[in-house]
């Protein structure tokens, strides 16, 4: 397999970046799997891309550990011999698990042959580092429990009768693995959660099976949404009514709390008000409930700290205290795990937001890392006071508990887009609806603006040697948005908002003066609509559309090959070369706003329909991605021909995946290439000069790929991540000179306010040519 390899991050104290001079991952953005763990007393770690994220909470600095496969299925830490971390990759071909040193992230050993064909979905090392136990998927489905210094010792296995979701060693008893099984629904009654004992007979270890049963209490295996061992070695579960119930260890049978939990747990229901007139009924398994949510809220996630249990659920309305995670404390009463009151509640988050994982850590046990279905990490005090509400004080003094600090705010779900700012900054998109502004330098996110609410489906610019300050974003709606922003530092300014397709454009591309912008429309025939913006008056206005050649088809890609000249890729091998309409041109209101001033299309075969294109800094010439996943260099003839256009050059081996891709060509036949596969690659003509798998390719690899100031290069991935590469040797981004300067400027005044959202996309609204303009007076006042 690859050598491991170290990415390090940039942290936010950290100074200037030395180049290298192959391709290389600088920082990444972003969570993967919805989990954080400690690996020590302040390294938490996630999973982002093709890679682990070590964060120093002290040091406010990150470290990457490259995986060696196409993605990453599950990880795991143990703090013992100094740190350790695991995780299970997802190919080419059968799934291994690799164990490295957090130290140096050295590599301790590789399970190559683990018995799982397709996939491994939870790990875990016991409390003392010495176990490693892996669940395989179906078709295997059976636990797996190694020595962590010897992974090929098998110590047992044990079948599984559901995919595992997680595994817990036992703290006090590292031959007892509690897993959490994959919902199966409803009306299933195999159990959500079982003990797998590992026991002695004779000379050889056997594996006892332990079924959690719910349905004594009333609770269907469904309704159980969270499992975790108590110190009393008991476990916890956690049911989506609001629940918490105690099985017992020896039979998994669901035990009755004392009279007084039960008074103290009825008392606490008795506290919630419902609506006029709603009526709600008491939640499945009250009756064994040894803590219950007042509201019925879900239980998320089950934690412990040295004084208190703790419960994650979910907020869904809009309360007093704001945030959609409630964390709340419970006093732990000697050996019962939730026989003490309930102490206090800290909220984080966003209404709506569910926990997914929430670890208890800390130099003394006292700090929560908590990771939520938005993709936001929060680090959250945990250390308790001597009596409830009391604020408990760190050694500065200045901790108070339930203090938040949130040092993650990402994309939740695939980013679509990525353009370069003037001042080395970068702009994205994503499926959450979201446009976030990074600051390359420092990691952070340095503004974010809630773009309609909708998914946004990609994001397109110009160049910034031309002067281009503007970038324009689409929506799954056909929503589309025109920014002025010059840098990291310059709040985004919305020139124009329009409704040009009834679903996402086909295609977006702006000229690289950033005056045009052409968007691909969703008819069957093929059209492309003309954006004209001025940057100087903060104005857009819509032109009108230009149709394709007939037969033509909807669009797959576009791009610009000069200012004046427009390429859109067709389904049938067939590329439109389009010029746009004079400038000042309008449409014709009357023939669905068709543009005949100035405005020339002819078309050009090709052997294989183009996926992905990009201009080539000359007239005529680009390179594209083919639908064999080939890559290739072309110029267009000056006149139009019937003739299949010939690549200048082509490489057979181009991407893995040609599903999803990004491509720029820095026009001295320099290429850098994000593909499906998750591989980025930058590329002299046919070859390959260097290459990194920097996202998932289970997940759908990298859609994007922008060339930044600074000498680096950003993908944005399906998987979640942005991630941030260095090559000294590719071509740098020049930047006009009178836009390198405002960029300056405001960079030096740090401006930039947070941005408000803008206003829901109404899926109603018409499209741009179905409007018709408003003659009543009245309603041109109010517009």
């Amino acid at each position: 397999r690859p050598s491991p390899q170290l990415w390090t991050g940039r942290g936010v104290s950290e100074g200037p970046t030395t180049m290298t001079t192959s391709l290389e991952v600088q920082n990444i953005f972003g969570v993967a799997s919805g989990c954080a763990e400690y690996c020590d007393a302040h390294t938490v770690v996630t999973q982002v891309g093709n890679a682990l994220r070590l964060y120093d909470a002290n040091a406010r600095t990150a470290r990457f550990l490259a995986g060696a496969g196409t993605g990453i299925s599950c990880f795991a830490t143990s703090p013992a011999n100094g740190g350790m971390l695991a995780y299970a990759t997802k190919g080419p071909g059968a799934p291994a698990v690799h164990v490295h040193a957090l130290a140096d992230l050295t590599a301790l050993g590789s399970l190559e042959e683990c018995g799982a064909s397709v996939g491994i979905s939870a790990l875990a090392f016991s409390r003392d580092g010495k176990l490693l136990a892996l669940a395989s998927t179906a078709p295997e489905r059976r636990l797996l429990v190694v020595r962590s210094d010897a992974l090929d010792d098998e110590v047992a296995t044990s079948p599984l009768h559901a995919d595992a979701v997680g595994i817990a060693f036992n703290p006090f008893n590292a031959h007892d693995l509690l897993v959490t099984h994959e919902p199966e629904g409803p009306l299933s009654a195999n159990p959500a959660a079982t003990i797998h004992a590992i026991e002695r007979a004779w000379d050889k270890l056997t594996t006892k099976i332990v079924h959690l049963d719910t349905r004594s209490a009333g609770v269907a295996p469904g309704s159980v949404t969270a499992a975790a061992w108590s110190p009393d070695n008991a476990v916890c579960l956690g049911t989506d009514g609001g629940v918490l119930l105690v099985c017992s260890r020896a039979d998994g049978e669901v035990v009755a709390p004392p009279a007084d939990v039960t008074e103290r747990v009825s008392r606490e229901l008795e506290k919630f008000k419902p609506r006029d007139g709603e009526v709600v009924a008491p939640p499945a398994g009250l009756a064994r409930a040894w803590a219950a949510t007042p509201s019925r809220a879900r239980v998320d996630a089950i934690a412990f700290t040295r004084t208190h249990a703790v419960l994650a659920t979910t907020t869904t309305t809009a309360a007093a205290s704001p945030g959609g995670v409630a964390l709340r404390f419970h006093a732990r009463d000697g050996a019962s795990p939730f026989g003490g009151d309930f102490r206090r509640e800290v909220r984080l988050g966003d209404v709506g937001e569910a926990a997914t994982s929430v670890r208890v850590g800390g130099e003394r046990f006292d700090s929560a890392v908590v990771v939520t279905d938005r993709a936001g990490i929060y680090l959250v005090n945990v250390e308790a006071g001597d009596e409830a509400g009391d604020e408990a004080k760190g050694e500065d003094g200045a901790s108070s508990f339930g203090f938040a600090e949130k040092i993650g705010d990402y994309h939740f779900g695939p980013v679509t887009g990525a353009a370069a700012l003037a001042d080395g900054g970068v702009a994205t998109c994503g499926a959450d609806g979201i446009v976030r502004g990074w600051d390359l330098a420092t990691g952070a996110c340095a503004w974010r603006v809630d773009a309609g609410g909708a998914p946004l489906a990609g994001l397109a610019t110009g160049s910034l040697a031309a002067g281009c300050d503007c970038f324009a974003v689409a929506s799954e709606g056909g929503v589309v948005r025109v920014y002025q922003c010059r840098g990291t530092y310059q709040s985004p300014r919305l020139l124009i908002r329009v409704r040009l397709t009834v679903a996402a454009p086909d295609a977006l591309a702006m000229s690289p003066s950033g005056t045009r912008l052409a968007v691909a429309g969703d008819e069957k025939d093929g059209c492309v609509w003309f954006v004209e913006t001025d940057s100087t008056t903060a104005a857009a206005r819509v032109v009108g559309r230009v149709a394709c050649p007939i037969n033509f088809g909807r669009a797959i890609a576009a791009c610009w090959t000069c200012e004046d000249q427009l390429l859109v890729a067709g389904p049938n091998a067939t590329v439109a070369v389009v010029v746009p309409p004079a400038k000042g041109a309008v449409g014709d209101p009357a023939d669905a706003w068709a543009v005949k001033s100035g405005a020339e299309v002819r078309s050009a075969k090709v052997e294989l329909p183009l996926v992905a294109v990009a201009g080539a800094g000359g007239s005529g010439k680009f390179a594209a991605i083919a639908a064999d996943r080939s890559v290739r260099a072309y110029v267009l003839p000056a006149s139009g021909t019937t003739d299949t256009l010939k690549p200048q050059w082509t490489a057979v081996s181009g991407v893995g995946k040609a599903a999803f891709c990004g491509l720029i060509a820095a026009g001295d036949g320099r290429l850098a290439v994000a593909g499906g596969d998750g591989v980025v690659s930058t590329r002299s003509g046919e070859k390959v000069v260097s290459s990194v798998a920097a996202h998932d390719s289970d997940l759908g690899g990298a859609c994007a790929i922008v060339a930044c100031p600074g000498g680096r290069l950003v993908t944005a991935g399906r998987d979640g991540a942005v991630v941030v590469l260095v090559d000294a040797a590719f071509p740098e981004v020049e930047v006009d000179g009178a836009l390198a300067e405002a960029a300056g400027k405001d960079g030096a005044r740090r401006r930039n306010a947070p941005v408000g959202s803008e206003p829901a996309d109404d899926p109603t609204e018409p499209v741009f040519k179905d409007q018709r303009p408003a003659d009543d007076e009245e309603t041109k006042e109010e517009e």
